[in-house]
């Protein structure tokens, strides 16, 4: 099997939303988050969103391809936070009492999406403001192709970028997660530990640990 990295194409967000939903499918959070389960709704969201960041000139999603079958096993979707002094500056914090958007999936937790979305901005404003940044919001690999170094090919994209342009790249990872990006220089900042019961109202038992995640940055570096 090859794999070669390439530029994600806007004919292929659905498949870049299977491979990441699907990654995420055995995440203790992820049925805390959608209780009715992976509903066309939700992929319609997802494909949303995904598309608007298609647009945004800050947006850069990549794809791993099996060259033997054409497949795309793996996708990354970066932000590049380097021009725009507005973009890497302080972080407006979202509202948590706002109401969720005309199209969110029926069933999903607001709640827990928005303490999520404004804690790693609160992290950001803490650690990064007013320093050019990449932020890797996301690193998914098919489960049948995990652990074949599909994902470190991906984040070396995003690496050779970062040092081109030296500066920082932040991400959250989970505790699973931690052993590459440790390979990669990323340093462990701050525990990221929701308390889904007092935050979300879960009364269901889940594991603490797996739902833990872990935000980490990789110092500026300069290529030679």
């Amino acid at each position: 099997m090859t794999i070669e990295i390439r530029p994600l194409q806007e004919s292929d967000i659905p498949t870049f939303v299977h491979v990441e939903l699907d990654a995420f499918k055995p995440h203790p959070r992820t049925p805390i988050m959608w209780p009715r389960g992976y509903t066309s709704d939700l992929y319609a969201f997802s494909e949303a969103g995904k598309r608007k960041g298609f647009l945004d000139g800050r947006q850069r999603y990549m794809k791993a391809v099996d060259t033997t079958t054409d497949v795309i096993v793996g996708v990354t979707e970066w932000t590049f936070n380097t021009e725009n002094p507005k973009d890497y500056g302080q972080q407006e914090l979202p509202d948590q009492n706002a109401q969720p958007p005309s199209n969110w999936p029926i069933g999903g937790n607001w709640i827990l999406r928005q303490w999520y979305k404004g804690n790693i901005k609160k992290i950001l404003n803490e650690r990064v403001a007013g320093e050019p940044f990449i932020m890797l919001d996301n690193l998914t690999i098919l489960p049948a192709h995990q652990g074949r170094g599909i994902g470190s090919l991906l984040l070396s994209w995003g690496v050779e970028q970062a040092d081109r342009l030296g500066c920082k790249i932040c991400l959250e990872s989970t505790p699973i997660g931690l052993a590459i990006y440790h390979k990669f220089g990323f340093e462990e900042v701050e525990d990221i530990n929701c308390d889904m019961r007092k935050v979300a109202g879960v009364t269901v038992p889940y594991d603490d640990e797996s739902a833990r995640r872990i935000f980490m940055v990789r110092p500026a570096r300069k290529s030679t």
